[in-house]
């Protein structure tokens, strides 16, 4: 097992084969979710025990409050990725334009 945990190809497959999974997994969880808070707002009801009442807004306010946080992290996320991008084809630029100012001072003083 060692062994293959070394190997980057087996890696890879490892890697993909698991994101997968777990993709399936948050699909079915997505899925059942609209159900989830359906039942915990069936539980806000009149007549529901006030300690469940309570519960089941708790639930709700820090599921909504978790869902935006995730929303924000993932705008920050790729607000940040793209600053990377930009600042890497910026550099890239600058090297290209350093290699060609080197390139043209050796053709001038070929020693």
């Amino acid at each position: 097992m060692r062994r293959l945990l070394r190997d980057p190809s087996f890696l890879s497959t490892y890697e993909s084969a698991r994101r997968e999974a777990l993709g399936v997994a948050l699909t079915a969880l997505q899925a059942a979710s609209a159900e989830a808070v359906g039942a915990l707002r069936e539980n806000l009801q009149a007549g529901t025990p006030a300690a469940i009442r309570v519960k089941a807004a708790v639930a709700l306010l820090d599921l909504a409050l978790r869902s935006a946080e995730l929303c924000d992290v993932r705008a920050r996320v790729t607000a940040l990725e793209e600053q990377l991008a930009r600042e890497q084809e910026d550099g890239d630029a600058y090297e290209m334009g350093a290699a060609a100012a080197e390139a043209r001072s050796r053709v001038a003083r070929p020693w």
